[in-house]
């Protein structure tokens, strides 16, 4: 392994030859599972869409605005709702 390009600039010289990985890589297999433990961090804390119990990749919120739906796959996500839904899950 070697060091990252700029790490030197940032950090200095190296004496220790081991690194601490503090953050996930894109396309480290981890890295798709932390993405999704992101994204329902925000969906259900900070947005209040709750998930299906019925399928794991459906998510939805059902109150006085109207119906959304949050359908994940992956990294592809789709999002459906009438404007004032929509607007204001995105907008709190």
């Amino acid at each position: 392994m070697k060091v990252p390009e700029g790490y030197k600039e940032v950090y200095g010289e190296l004496n220790d030859t081991s690194y601490l990985l503090i953050m996930t890589l894109y396309g480290l297999v981890q890295a798709a599972r932390k993405w999704l433990q992101k994204l329902l961090e925000v969906l259900i804390t900070k947005m209040n869409i709750m998930p299906s119990q019925a399928v794991s990749y459906l998510m939805y919120r059902n109150n006085e605005d109207g119906l959304c739906i949050v359908l994940m796959f992956v990294d592809d996500n789709l999002v459906i709702g009438n404007e004032t839904t929509i607007g204001r899950q995105l907008n709190s």
